[in-house]
């Protein structure tokens, strides 16, 4: 049998597998927290979570000082898992109480860019390893609109839980831009920005790394028309993603997603 040639393709480093680091001090703040946490988690929320934190003194009007509390101790534990000192785990904190009480206060106070109140209960209480890259049992990222996963692509072992949560974004940002008529060309941008947007593991299993640049992002957001732009500004962060001037490295196609990375000329 002929081997299917394989074409290597150029991706984006974002940094270490087990690289932690401090989130903002708004957060740490807001958090009452003093921990690292990985250091691409961080990249990837801290917009939505400063936008959350920016604006919850509206919902202090609207729900009880203990669904306050609650919500709040849910958003900070469910969003900042804390890296172990020798940087080989990192767990979500226990926050099974808060979940608990915030049953009574509205399953779904909060909703940014697939971050849920319910969603962020699942994980409390887990540890996931910051040293190994596992495959995904998806074989898609969104069956409707992605096409298949790479072969061989491994994931940071933190990204499983929220690559189920990511098919289901992928189809509400598309029913949304059908739903404000985006124009096609736009819907495709983002369509190929979201199917392959979620970081993963470099060949040798010790980097993370990006199909997706910043500049990417940018050309994304400002194709939208303007009240669907201002939206997703809030909370989809381009500068979470790699400058496409930032260090490149050289990955096989069955291991890296091939859509818009550089095709190396051979």
């Amino acid at each position: 049998n002929r081997r299917q040639a394989v074409s290597p393709v150029a991706v984006w480093v974002e940094g270490d597998l087990n690289s932690c680091v401090k989130p903002s001090s708004l957060m740490q703040t807001f958090c009452q927290m003093n921990y690292t946490v990985p250091q691409t988690i961080v990249k990837r929320v801290t917009k939505t979570l400063h936008f959350i934190i920016n604006n919850f003194g509206v919902l202090q009007n609207q729900i009880s000082y203990t669904c306050q509390n609650s919500l709040k101790e849910i958003l900070c534990k469910g969003s900042l898992p804390k890296c172990s000192d020798d940087r080989k785990t990192a767990s979500y904190l226990n926050y099974k109480s808060a979940c608990s009480s915030l049953s009574s206060c509205g399953s779904n106070l909060v909703n940014v860019n697939g971050l849920n109140t319910q969603s962020l209960c699942q994980e409390s209480g887990l540890q996931f390893t910051l040293t190994n890259c596992l495959r995904s049992p998806l074989t898609s990222l969104n069956t409707q609109y992605c096409g298949p996963l790479p072969k061989d692509i491994t994931f940071p072992a933190w990204i499983q839980p929220i690559l189920l949560r990511h098919t289901s974004i992928i189809s509400s940002l598309k029913s949304t831009f059908d739903s404000e008529s985006v124009s096609t060309s736009c819907v495709n941008e983002w369509m190929k920005m979201t199917c392959t947007n979620t970081p993963f593991c470099s060949s040798d299993r010790k980097k993370i790394v990006s199909s997706v640049t910043k500049q990417q992002c940018d050309s994304a957001i400002s194709c939208l028309p303007t009240t669907v732009r201002s939206i997703l500004e809030m909370a989809w962060d381009c500068k979470a993603y790699p400058d496409e001037k930032s260090q490149t490295m050289i990955m096989p196609s069955n291991m890296a997603y091939p859509n818009r990375a550089v095709v190396i000329s051979q």
